[in-house]
């Protein structure tokens, strides 16, 4: 569900990050002040550290969306995804032009903290394309590539 979750954020129109599943609510709590997160998708089992450093950042529980394992009971207090996912299809946010797709920050991925605590390391959706073009020119298929997004070029 890692990819669906991803695309649906970046097509609300919404800034993606993702943070290790072993950290502790303080630094659960570090990731989502530096990222100004809003809202979080977690499972159930992840759910206790979650609400911790939620309530230490000021995100509302609200806020919080559950991915419902199936050997989990679910808790009534947090939406699950399977309730979301059910509003249906929505208008996605696009990227039709250069200066859009290179000026907006489609994921912050933390830095490995070497210097100090992790800080955000922001990508563009240009960077992502442009970074997926270049690895697959030097990768060749076995099979036919079927494209689902276009992509944007530059005008000459």
């Amino acid at each position: 569900m890692f990819p669906v979750f991803y695309l649906a954020v970046l097509g609300a129109g919404g800034v993606f990050t993702a943070s290790n599943p072993a950290y502790t609510a303080t630094e659960l709590s570090h990731h989502l002040r530096i990222s100004r997160a809003k809202f979080i998708i977690t499972e159930s089992l992840q759910l206790p550290i979650v609400r911790d450093a939620a309530s230490y950042t000021g995100i509302d529980s609200d806020h919080i969306f559950l991915f419902n394992d199936t050997e989990v009971e679910v808790d009534s207090a947090h939406t699950s995804i399977q309730q979301l996912m059910s509003y249906g299809p929505s208008k996605w946010t696009t990227f039709d032009d250069m200066k859009r797709s290179t000026s907006t920050i489609a994921n912050l991925n933390t830095t490995s903290g070497t210097t100090g605590l992790p800080k955000m390391a922001a990508r563009s959706h240009h960077s992502l394309v442009t970074e997926h073009q270049a690895i697959e020119e030097v990768n060749t298929k076995l099979y036919d590539v079927s494209v689902i997004f276009t992509h944007i070029t530059t005008r000459d």
